[in-house]
């Protein structure tokens, strides 16, 4: 769990939300979390993936803490 709210934390304050200046970096690393989020949501209901429907809500309980 600890290294899940990890990644989630550094992927958001690396895709510079909440900033207006943005660089290749920041959308390089928002790309990476829309596929993250992407493939999750893909996997979501598959057996062999019971994990992903964690991370979402942690990612969603994050992304609405953070706003």
């Amino acid at each position: 769990m600890q290294a899940a709210r990890t990644i989630i934390s550094f992927l958001t304050k690396r895709s510079g939300k909440g900033k207006v200046t943005k660089n290749s970096n920041e959308a390089e690393y928002r790309a990476i979390f829309d596929n993250l989020i992407g493939d999750l949501l893909a996997v979501l209901f598959w057996p062999e993936w019971p994990a992903a429907g964690v991370l979402l809500t942690m990612i969603c309980k994050y992304m609405v803490h953070v706003s």
